[in-house]
């Protein structure tokens, strides 16, 4: 396969895997060797479906609307939201035809995928399909085999070579732009006994997590002593998920003592992080941490 080719692979994420994979081996406790990351274009990818019907549905070929790609598009429920723009992460969902109507795309044990809008792993036909769309609305797609798998096709689907496929893509959410800040924030930080160091930037109202519940939060996190970029969920098209109590004893405690939608800077001492060993090479030995820390849910 060619490497033009495998940068229009659906959600081929060897990229958002290698964040996914610097993520768990930031925060969570040490593994003996961190595994390889797993390849998406042939990993199973099963989105929420309801009620899939058997077929795409039947529109008339003149209602589409053809661009000069060969792209066509027909809406077959406008949305009522906001409409996405470029570089934006949206949540989608959808099913994949080949134009002779095999189903060969229709998963119904995941949530949708955030995705964002023009990244190069994403299918072609999605990057150029989905713009114009509003939250809320249904567009069918009727997508020609170089805006979907071209002349290689998909061992995974099943997908011979030159297939023509019909797409059927549900705009659930608009989730906006994920910009990473370039540095910590200048604060004043309160020590607490423990020797983590605690600002808080603005007061949740919601609850409280506790160990073991699971958490929704966005991160940025630098290195103290240099001010360098070591990780950010921001990176990614939608927020970290994680239990509390598998991740570094700094963020425990952090957790543990904000509510939801609260937003903290931590300054978080080696002892409380990845101590004298670090987390080479993204972490030195001995590295006091900055976070930007947003807790955004608990499940």
């Amino acid at each position: 396969m060619s490497s033009a080719r495998l940068t229009h692979i659906l959600l081929g994420a060897s990229a958002t895997l290698a964040a996914v994979a610097l993520f768990a081996a930031l925060l969570s406790p040490p593994p003996e060797e961190l595994p390889a990351p797993t390849d998406l274009r042939e990993a199973p990818q099963r989105m929420v479906l309801q009620d899939a019907p058997a077929t795409p549905t039947r529109i008339p070929a003149d209602r589409f609307q053809t661009g000069e790609n060969g792209l066509g598009v027909f809406d077959l429920r406008v949305g009522e939201g906001p409409e996405p723009g470029p570089g934006d992460s949206v949540k989608l969902r959808w099913r994949t035809w080949t134009a002779d109507d095999r189903l060969v795309e229709d998963g119904t044990d995941r949530p949708a995928r955030a995705v964002f809008l023009g990244a190069a792993r994403n299918l072609e036909a999605l990057n150029l399909g989905v713009p114009g769309m509003r939250e809320g609305g249904l567009r069918q797609l009727k997508v020609p085999a170089a805006l979907g798998y071209g002349q290689t096709g998909s061992s995974r689907l099943g997908v011979t070579g030159g297939t023509d496929l019909v797409i059927e893509v549900e705009l659930l959410q608009v989730l906006g732009q994920r910009v990473v800040p370039e540095a910590p924030a200048k604060v004043s930080y309160q020590t607490l006994p423990s020797g983590l160091q605690v600002a808080e930037l603005s007061e949740g109202t919601g609850p409280t997590p506790q160990l073991g519940d699971t958490v929704v939060v966005d991160y940025t996190g630098w290195l103290d002593a240099d001010g360098a970029l070591f990780d950010s969920s921001l990176r990614r098209p939608e927020p970290a998920t994680f239990k509390v109590g598998a991740v570094i004893e700094g963020w425990n405690e952090a957790l543990t003592t904000m509510q939801v939608g609260g937003h903290r800077q931590l300054r978080v001492p080696a002892d409380l992080a990845y101590g004298e060993a670090g987390r080479p090479p993204q972490i030195p030995p001995g590295a006091t941490l900055i976070f930007d820390l947003k807790l955004m849910d608990r499940r």
